[in-house]
């Protein structure tokens, strides 16, 4: 049977963001104890209980919590491409309207690439936009699975909804568009 301590594992860091006394706190040359995805311990790296436990050495870094993002634009890499470097050629005042266009391995690649960069960004947890590229008054439904699937593979923590709107905008010469349309609107919230 195993002990306690060779399933606990433990990181060190020059600085670690923890939480005492009801309030934040930073320990100089701390550390962090868990057990598969349980916290047991945030503290200074003083402990003798943990001093012989598997140890991944941080060094003069910072370690702190995952941070919450409540407003991630996941895909924007979507936007970008295709109507900065015009992959496929459509002004932008054209874009928003055109509903299903991008194929699936796409949103594959695109959605392996955004939960890549939230997780990079510090975020575990997050809130999910898609782009407002190519979604018409509603989003495009493969376009959130696709970055469900990815934030299931990676271990993230996401939040999704469909986003619907009964206008969209643009610009064009320099001049804000507005687009109203109620019968698209509702098709979309529906």
């Amino acid at each position: 049977m195993q002990s306690d301590n060779n399933r606990q594992k433990k990181i060190t860091a020059k600085y670690v963001i923890g939480f005492k006394d009801s309030h934040h706190c930073v320990y100089e040359n701390g550390c962090v104890v868990y057990e598969k995805d349980k916290i047991l311990y945030v503290g200074p790296n003083n402990k003798e209980k943990y001093s012989k436990i598997e140890t991944l050495v941080g060094g003069n870094k910072i370690l702190s919590p995952g941070f919450v993002n409540l407003h991630c634009i996941s895909n924007i890499d979507i936007q970008t491409l295709l109507m900065k470097k015009d992959l496929k050629r459509i002004p932008k005042e054209k874009s928003w309207k055109i509903k299903d266009s991008l194929k699936k391995d796409f949103f594959e690649i695109s959605a392996k690439y955004s939960v890549a960069n939230i997780l990079k960004g510090g975020s575990t947890t997050f809130c999910s936009v898609t782009s407002m590229a190519m979604k018409g008054y509603s989003d495009q439904i493969k376009q959130n699975w696709e970055l469900i699937k990815e934030t299931q593979k990676i271990g993230l923590r996401g939040y999704f909804a469909n986003n619907f709107q009964d206008y969209c905008t643009f610009y064009k010469n320099d001049k804000k568009i507005y687009v109203y349309d109620k019968h698209e609107g509702e098709e979309g919230l529906e």
